[in-house]
């Protein structure tokens, strides 16, 4: 157990300094973005670089590797997506929520944690990982998303789209590279060596430190399906939430059905209005000192609500997140497992590198995603906050089992 700690104190420790510091007011507002940009374009990218750089063809040929970890986020991602399709959601939403599930935080925790377990052996598999993960689980995100929104209707304007977003990520440029200069087989120059190897050993801590900050973020109760507007093909929904002194608004519009909340506490108020093709109906309810307004217009059939609570709008999210960090913390690896040890028979060691990176929390890539579709950002911050903390509890369990030490 004292090993277990071991591992994992160091980790979680830089994630809780960067929280402490953000909610001291050590670290500003804008420290979390700052650090953030500096991580992405910078520091991982020179280490994704360098790692693969120096890899040599027979660490980088891992098929039964890359199928294990491919298919298992792939399975996770459809699950997810599937269920909240079922249950009613928009293509747009469900996919925003199934990416919150199977996207591992390799980039961030991965290289740390297993450097501390496992050794420079893990740098190859891990920058695998994030590879697979940036591309494949992005990719698909990006696709539907774009599919259920309809903003490109054409197929090779959607193609050139995704592949344009790829082609911007410094965390697939960058392993890209390096595997090319490898190819070229001819030294680095010391200098370039010497210059690498320092932003490298930045990337870990100051990710670390970053996520802690994200987590220690304020968001409002509404937020992604807050003061913004979702529009779908035959639905949208849009959420506001004020509390305080403060209000929110949301509006959604749908070719079918449009649906819109607002949420005002305190001394706030709340609008919500909806838009959809026949018919509209509006309601408003305040509560305490609060006011709550809705309204619906439109052709078909909208609807629009406010209601004023103290704990603002999108009853239920709570539930969703816990659903997600569920399947995220616990069927992803318990899956990885069973295709790394059971179907592929892959070495002791990648099958417990596999299982430890699917058993990661999720990263903060869905978050970015909900954020500039607008499309459940709340549901997903929340799914990263609920699933590192949790994943405190389980990788210490994984490890143990595992029988790790330092």
């Amino acid at each position: 157990m004292l090993a277990t700690l071991e591992i994992l104190l160091p980790v979680f420790g830089l994630i809780f300094a960067g929280f402490a510091c953000r909610r001291s007011g050590v670290l500003g507002p804008n420290s979390a973005s700052e650090l953030n940009r500096f991580v992405v374009w910078l520091a991982l990218p020179a280490l994704l670089f360098d790692t693969m750089a120096h890899a040599t063809w027979r660490q980088l040929y891992q098929p039964a590797f890359v199928a294990t970890f491919s298919i298992a986020c792939v399975s996770v991602f459809v699950l997810i997506l599937t269920t909240r399709l079922l249950s009613g959601q928009h293509l747009a939403d469900a996919s925003v929520d199934a990416i919150a599930a199977s996207y591992p935080n390799t980039g961030y925790i991965g290289f740390p944690l297993g450097m501390i377990a496992f050794g420079q052996a893990s740098l190859t598999p891990t920058t695998i990982a994030t590879i697979l993960v940036a591309c494949v689980l992005f990719a698909l995100a990006i696709v539907l998303i774009e599919v259920g929104l309809q903003t490109e209707r054409t197929p090779h304007k959607l193609g050139l789209k995704v592949l344009g977003s790829l082609a911007r990520n410094p965390l697939i440029v960058s392993p890209i590279a390096g595997v090319l200069f490898a190819s070229l087989h001819v030294a680095m120059p010391a200098s370039a060596e010497t210059f690498l190897k320092l932003l490298a050993g930045a990337a870990s801590p100051c990710a670390l430190v970053s996520l802690g900050l994200f987590l220690a973020e304020k968001r409002p109760s509404g937020a992604g399906a807050g003061a913004g507007a979702g529009a779908g093909a035959g639905a949208g929904a849009g959420a506001g939430a004020g509390a305080g002194a403060g209000a929110g608004a949301g509006a959604g519009a749908g070719a079918g059905a449009g649906a819109g909340a607002g949420a005002g506490a305190g001394a706030g108020a709340g609008a919500g209005a909806g838009a959809g093709a026949g018919a509209g109906a509006g309601a408003g309810a305040g509560a305490g000192a609060g006011a709550g307004a809705g309204a619906g217009a439109g052709a078909g059939a909208g609807a629009g609500a406010g209601a004023g609570a103290g704990a603002g709008a999108g009853a239920g999210t709570g539930g969703v997140s816990l659903l997600l960090t569920g399947v995220k913390l616990l069927v992803q690896p318990a899956l990885t497992w069973w295709l790394a040890a059971r179907v592929f028979g892959l070495s002791s060691m990648l099958v417990e590198m596999a299982v430890v990176l699917a058993a990661l929390p999720t990263g903060t890539g869905p978050f970015m995603l909900a954020e500039f579709y607008r499309r459940e950002a709340h549901i997903t911050s929340r799914t990263i906050l609920l699933s590192t903390v949790g994943s405190v509890v389980t990788l210490s369990l994984l490890l143990l089992v595992m029988g790790h030490r330092t």
